[in-house]
Parts: C-alpha cells; sequence; structure tokens
C-alpha cells in the first residue's frame, strides 16, 4: 500500500506501463467485452505475444489504442456535427 501512495504522490499511474495485462484485464481498462480485447490482440490493433496458450499485452499499447479509438471517435463526431450543419439541422 506504502509503494502504491509513493507512486500515487509521484505522479506515476497505478498500473506501470511495462507491465503485461491479458485480453481480460485489457477489456476492463477498454470497458470491452473479454472476446472483443481478445479479438484486437488477435487481429494486431493492439501489439501482443502469446506466453504458452496466454496472450499478453503491454499495458502501454492497450492505453494508446484506447487513444486511437477515441480521436476516432471524436473526429467522426466532429465530421457528423458539421455535415449537420451543412444541412441545417439545427445541430
Amino acid at each position: 500500500m506504502i509503494k502504491v501512495l509513493g507512486q500515487l504522490t509521484e505522479g506515476k499511474a497505478m498500473m506501470p506501463m511495462e507491465d503485461e495485462v491479458s485480453p481480460q484485464d485489457a477489456a476492463e481498462i477498454l470497458n470491452v467485452s473479454h472476446s472483443y480485447a481478445a479479438k484486437l490482440f488477435d487481429e494486431g490493433a493492439i501489439p501482443s505475444r502469446r506466453v504458452g496458450t496466454h496472450r499478453r499485452a503491454l499495458t502501454a499499447d492497450v492505453l494508446a489504442y484506447k487513444q486511437r479509438a477515441k480521436e476516432t471517435r471524436l473526429a467522426m463526431l466532429d465530421e457528423l456535427i458539421a455535415e449537420g450543419q451543412k444541412l441545417k439541422l439545427g445541430y
């Protein structure tokens, strides 16, 4: 507990970036299902490796994917807003 509090006071993340996570852990970080996270690992959307029969990805890669997905959503929202204004839909 002291180590965690020390990291927080130093502004460090709760989960070190070099740590590896499973698809279940990634699913919790991304707020998606386990099967969807596993699919992201398998398709290479999140770089991962196999340890025996288990998949692992770096926490930093999962967080980078989360940021890219957020940026994509915001860009799409901007496009929808622009289209709505172009069509004078009152948005």
